[in-house]
């Protein structure tokens, strides 16, 4: 895991936990509340200080968002990146400039990156470089398209999200984004608008469009393979959704007759236990700020979002998502609802109702923990490695706690806190605190501090030795009546057992362990069996084998690394002493490796197209559909010369050619074929074929046999470059003795090539054609014979009839059929007469 991605995943497990029981490591039941958030007396514009009520509950954020408080357009879709990015919404202004409460917010979350959302008309060019100049802000970006149906289609691209759900919203109102975007902020579905169906002039004619073509652009290239249309048919119309399940076929609704029952139906999709978060949902100003500000709050808690309506109450349907199930912190209330209304789910809930403002919340102040990346360390019995945690900014009158909570994978892959049924973090036994403020502690989960000089120094030990599991330290502090995290440190994973140089290698019990992520650089990987992971570090001590335990089926570190892949198999077997890995120090481990490669394809000579000079069509089996077939052709040496045996495996043959074929498709038969072109004529050649699925390549498939000094018997051979008889003239046959009597009937032709010396002309297969029209045939029976040296290259044809005298010129064709000239040499290319023109007057 990188530096970067672990700074987001510890912001991200800070978001879970905003305020803290005294009580908060015991097991004793947390006291339940429903906070209700107010704005402070003398309160600053509205919409700023709303959007820093709900970034308050967050905690730290590495990251924030930007955006106007004056439309809702670049509101719209915020929810999924606020979720991605752990990144709260912040609302600026646009006309007052950068206030001074969002100054404020974006150093006590610790942010250090902003991302402004919407174009320079929406937020300035000068309120972008007022953020940059923010204190610890080190970059500012921007994330805008041409519409706001572009820049939602923006926002999700670079949201970046691994699950292929998207959540479709009307572009035109935010009632339905409201809880959409909380939805999107828990799952990382992005939120993509699209407008009503509209119509527009092609070609002179009018045309409806029903779906945006820049949504329907995205669909397709994101390769989405579900979509939830949030709202009825007057949000997102009927045609609208039809074009959309065109592209979709997975694609459902999730609405009622009002914004309310869309939210119920939304929430209904959260696997909710009780928690709800109210927003009034219809006022006419500043409707959207409370609920687009409370997404990742509202999703960090595991809150759905429900919409109050003008008359401050709440429905049947609403009021049943939020019931007794619900612990610690049951929800939230915005700001515009009133006090009778959070007290009636409060009531449902056996929650009390606590006040929260913004002064209160900033008593104590979030503190810089380092570092923030996740380290390994192993815990053994002696000599048991620490890590140490450096905490600044720390008050010197404020008496800190550092404890150490467990961790946890998410589903995918980070690193989180491991929250018990009230959803509170558990303490952790698989370390211990062992050095504060450089004095020895007494080896515990947690400890009372206070800062010396604003800083407080910390070493976490792992001691345990046969522990294996996740530690993250967090601090908290008492804020007000409750304890609040305020600072949080990079997470260890405590290891048992060290090989070799107090690297972990685990043991993994008997039975196939399935591998599901590997990160060659690092050399690790995760294997799973059923519910069980482990994560396994390679070494090159270890022995690697291949299919089963066996001297021939041993394989070298790096071809093991360089094929080893998501879909291979790992297996310990009693032979093996029931482990992938032999716990002791001074034995290497023992690995067996199932290989996922596809089977090398069958290779041979296509009936479909015959060889030409330069192309072999190769009928190609077992090719996996789609595949990427690679082709390599090596030319072998003439027949009765010796050369060298090919190895395809070690790449010892040098190749005349090395070509792919992505994507291919099967034949009906299952078989595929390819075309190998820019071969050499008359020229023998051997084949070899690999395919290639995913990350996995098989061996190749051998058509010639592979036998050292030998030339395959079945090689395949192009044809010969055929050759063609050369003619250096065509005359008719003067008079040369001047007796009148010229031969007309009579042609000489003169032959120009080495290449015939002696042969014999068979006039039946020669004519004389006419440009003109007409065909002369030489008399039949007639030959003659091309001497043998340089002096009697020509011949004569006798014809049947002389040729025409005439004023113009008129062209003569001579044509030879194949076998009309048999030579020494290799003849005419049958169908392919050679041809001569000349000019007869």
């Amino acid at each position: 895991m990188s530096k970067k991605r672990s700074l987001a995943l510890l912001g991200a497990s800070s978001m879970l936990l905003s305020i803290l029981p005294a009580a908060a490591f015991a097991q004793a039941p947390a006291a339940k509340t429903l906070e209700h958030l107010k704005l402070s007396a003398d309160k600053v514009k509205d919409p700023v200080e709303i959007s820093a009520l709900w970034a308050s509950k967050v905690g730290k954020a590495e990251n924030v968002l930007v955006t106007t408080d004056a439309v809702f357009a670049d509101s719209l879709a915020s929810g999924a990146l606020q979720g991605t990015m752990k990144a709260p919404l912040l609302f600026i202004d646009a006309k007052a400039g950068l206030d001074e409460q969002t100054v404020k917010t974006i150093t006590s979350l610790g942010a250090t990156k902003v991302t402004v959302l919407g174009g320079e008309e929406a937020i300035s060019k000068s309120i972008a470089e007022s953020l940059a100049k923010v204190a610890g802000v080190t970059e500012v970006s921007r994330v805008e398209g041409a519409s706001r149906v572009e820049t939602s289609i923006a926002l999700a691209e670079k949201t970046k999200a691994k699950d292929d759900t998207v959540i479709i919203a009307r572009s035109d109102d935010y009632a339905d984004s409201l809880a959409a975007g909380a939805l999107a902020a828990r799952t990382g579905f992005p939120v993509v608008l699209v407008p009503q169906p509209y119509k527009v002039m092609k070609d002179g004619k009018e045309e409806t469009i029903n779906l945006h073509p820049a949504v329907e652009e995205y669909l397709k290239k994101a390769a989405t393979k579900k979509v939830i249309v949030a709202g009825g048919p007057s949000a997102v119309a009927d045609s609208t959704f039809t074009a959309i399940k065109n592209i979709v076929a997975d694609t459902t609704r999730a609405s009622g007759e009002s914004r309310r029952e869309t939210a119920v139906a939304l929430a209904k999709l959260w696997n909710n236990t009780g928690k709800v978060t109210v927003v009034e949902g219809y006022s006419d100003v500043n409707g959207f700020h409370n609920g687009f500000a409370a997404a990742l709050s509202a999703a960090n808690l595991g809150a759905p979002v429900v919409l109050t309506n003008k008359a401050q109450t709440l429905s049947e349907a609403e009021l049943a998502l939020a019931g007794p199930a619900a612990t610690g912190v049951t929800g939230y209330c915005g700001t515009y609802v009133n006090d009778a209304l959070c007290k009636v789910v409060a009531d449902k809930q056996g929650a009390a109702v606590k006040n929260v403002m913004l002064a209160d919340s900033a008593a104590v102040l979030p503190l810089k923990t380092t570092p923030t990346d996740m380290a390994k360390l192993v815990g053994a019995a002696t000599n048991a490695p620490s890590r140490a945690y450096e905490v600044a900014e720390a008050a010197a009158d404020v008496e800190y706690t550092i404890t150490l909570a467990k961790g946890k994978k998410d589903e995918k892959g980070n690193i989180v806190l491991d929250l018990g049924t009230d959803e509170r973090p558990q303490k952790s036994e698989e370390a211990s605190i062992s050095v504060v403020n450089g004095a020895v502690a007494t080896n515990a989960n947690d400890v009372k501090v206070k800062a010396v000089a604003g800083k407080i120094s910390f070493s976490v030990k792992a001691d345990k030795e046969n522990g294996n599991g996740y530690v993250i330290p967090i601090i908290t502090a008492v804020d007000g009546e409750n304890p609040k995290v305020v600072g949080m440190g990079g997470p260890i994973h405590v290891s048992p057992i060290a090989l070799e140089n107090g690297k972990y290698l685990g043991e993994v019990e008997i039975g196939d362990w399935d591998i599901e992520s590997v990160d060659k650089e690092a050399k690790t990987l995760v294997v799973k069996k059923g519910d069980k992971k482990r994560t396994l570090t390679f070494k090159e001590i270890d022995l690697l084998y291949k299919d089963a335990v066996a001297n021939n089926n041993r394989v070298d570190f790096t071809t093991f690394m360089k094929e080893l892949s998501k879909g291979d198999k790992l297996k310990a077997t009693a032979a093996d002493n029931g482990t992938l890995y032999y716990g002791q120090q001074t034995i290497p481990s023992t690995i067996v490796w199932e290989d996922a490669a596809p089977v090398a394809p069958g290779v041979e000579v296509s009936t479909k197209d015959a060889p030409t000079q330069d192309t072999i069509t190769l009928k190609l089996s077992n090719v996996e559909d789609g595949a990427t077939v690679t082709v390599k052709a090596f030319k072998l040496t003439p027949a009765g010369e010796t050369m060298n045996g090919l190895n395809y495996k070690t790449n010892e043959a040098k190749f005349t050619i090395n070509r792919t074929f992505p994507n291919v498709k099967q034949l009906a038969d299952k078989s595929v074929e390819v075309k190998v072109t820019g071969l050499d004529a008359d020229s023998k050649y051997d084949f070899a074929v690999s395919q290639t699925v995913g990350e996995e390549i098989s061996d190749f498939g051998d058509f010639g046999a592979a036998g050292a000094n030998a030339v395959p018997a079945n090689a395949l051979q192009t044809t010969k470059i055929p050759e063609s008889l050369a003619i250096a003239k065509v005359e008719r046959k003067t008079d040369i003795v001047n007796d009148g009597d010229a031969t007309d009937d009579t042609l000489v032709v003169t032959l120009d090539s080495d290449k015939f010396d002696g042969g014999a002309v068979d006039m039946n297969k020669i004519t004389v054609e006419a440009k003109t029209g007409g065909t002369l045939k030489a008399v039949a029976g007639t030959s003659a014979t091309v001497g043998e040296n340089a002096q009697t290259k020509t011949f004569e044809i006798k014809l049947q009839a002389p040729l025409k005298d005439a004023v113009n010129d008129i062209e003569y064709t001579v044509k030879f059929q194949q076998g009309a000239v048999t030579t020494k040499a290799p003849t005419l290319k049958p169908g392919t007469p050679a041809e001569f023109k000349f000019m007869y007057r």
